[in-house]
Formats: C-alpha cells, structure tokens, sequence
C-alpha cells in the first residue's frame, strides 16, 4: 500500500491528505440521501370531488422570499378550513364561490387544493 502511495504524483497525495475526510463524508451522505429516497414512502394522496365552497375571509402574508394568500372556505357541511396558494393568478380564483378538490392522504387524512373555477361547473 506505501508503494502506491508513493507512486501517486503529489498534488494527488496532498488532495488526499486535505481533503480525504470531506469527499469520505460527502460519499456517506450521497448513499444516505439515496437510501432514504429509495425506501421513503410518501403518504399519496387521491382526489375525492370537486367542492364549491363559500369564501368567509382572505390575507395575504408576505417575506422576503415570497408571498402567500390564504382563505378560510366554509365548506358544504358547515367547517371551515384554510386553502393557501403562493400563485397571484390562483389567487384571483378567491371569489365569493371558490372551487377546491377534495383529496385524502392514504393515512386518511382530507385535505384541500385551489383549483381553478371551471372544475365546478355543473
């Protein structure tokens, strides 16, 4: 192993000596992140319906790195919820009847998304 070690031109012995331990760790994460991605499971989801709701309120929240609207629906059954969307022209789509889709995650969990009006015409 010295042998090879000598034979190697010295600017890769010294890259070697610097630098060894971060590729070392970089080559650990990199076979981590991909593990994790190729194990992970996502709680899917799957579209109920389409529901128009009413609109009760709407802000809008912004920083430096964006902005976001949300809106408080009152839904057919009489609960409220939040719809948010970080789009300017979806939130446009925050009229008196909004339009969202009704999805639940395979944990059974429902949930919300703006979409645009024409999905809840009759």
């Amino acid at each position: 192993m010295i042998r090879l070690w000598e034979r190697l031109p010295l600017t890769w012995r010294f890259m070697a000596q610097e630098y060894g331990v971060l590729v070392l760790a970089g080559g650990i994460f990199a076979v981590a992140t991909l593990t994790f991605f190729i194990l992970a499971k996502p709680d899917r989801h799957t579209h109920l319906r389409f529901v128009s709701v009413q609109t009760v309120s709407m802000f809008d929240t912004s920083s430096d790195s964006g902005f976001t609207f949300h809106a408080v629906v009152r839904l057919p059954d009489g609960t409220q919820t939040k719809v948010s969307t970080s789009s300017f022209a979806a939130a446009q789509w925050f009229l008196k009847d909004t339009c969202v889709e009704e999805r639940i995650r395979e944990s059974g969990r429902v949930f919300y998304k703006l979409v645009a009006p024409d999905n809840c015409l009759p």
